[in-house]
């Protein structure tokens, strides 16, 4: 493991850390060799100078990957606006159809009230029309009606004048005939 936690064959930024080689699986000492060689060993180790060192490598270690780190955090970046601007460009997109479908419902329905009203219009023109002709047919059929009361008054009248005429005439005769019959009497 590293300082900061991640295991060591990590991929940093393109950079591959490897923890080494594999350990052998080594079979166990006998207790003979194993006092020989813990034994033999007579170096002293200094702590202070161990952790010293390994500070000093993971110094080095961290500044030859920071370079590789800031590349691979301007990437993730990058591909995180990349990203943010796709997504922004799906939401505008599937606004813009939303509004779209939107309009085209709204632009439904108005056509469908406007041909709701046209056929109302239409129907209500129809009544309007067969009124108009129901109440034509009745003036005409009252004119009709007078004409022909007219026309008979007219008829009696002229009947009514005739016989007065005739009566008039017959009133003339009859005073004709009586006398001219005194006179043919004397």
């Amino acid at each position: 493991m590293l300082p900061h936690g991640q295991p060591a064959d990590e991929d940093h930024g393109g950079a591959v850390l490897s923890r080494g080689a594999p350990i052998p699986a080594w079979a166990p000492l006998s207790p003979a060799a194993a006092y020989t060689a813990s034994t033999a060993s007579t170096k002293i180790v200094d702590l202070a100078a161990l952790e010293a060192a390994q500070r000093r490598k993971t110094a080095a270690w961290l500044d030859a990957e920071r370079p590789s780190a800031r590349q691979h955090e301007l990437r993730l970046m990058d591909q995180a606006r990349v990203d943010a601007e796709y997504r922004e460009a799906e939401h505008a997109k599937a606004e813009q159809a939303e509004a779209a479908r939107l309009a085209a419902e709204r632009a439904r329905a108005a056509e469908e009230q406007r041909l709701e009203a046209a056929s109302r219009a239409a129907a209500e023109e129809a009544e309007r029309l067969e009124r108009k002709r129901r109440r034509e047919e009745r003036i005409e059929a009252h004119r009709l009606e007078a004409e022909k009361r007219e026309a008979e008054q007219r008829e009696a009248e002229r009947l009514e004048a005739e016989r007065i005429e005739l009566e008039r005439l017959q009133a003339q005769i009859d005073e004709l005939e009586r006398a001219d019959k005194p006179s043919h009497e004397q």
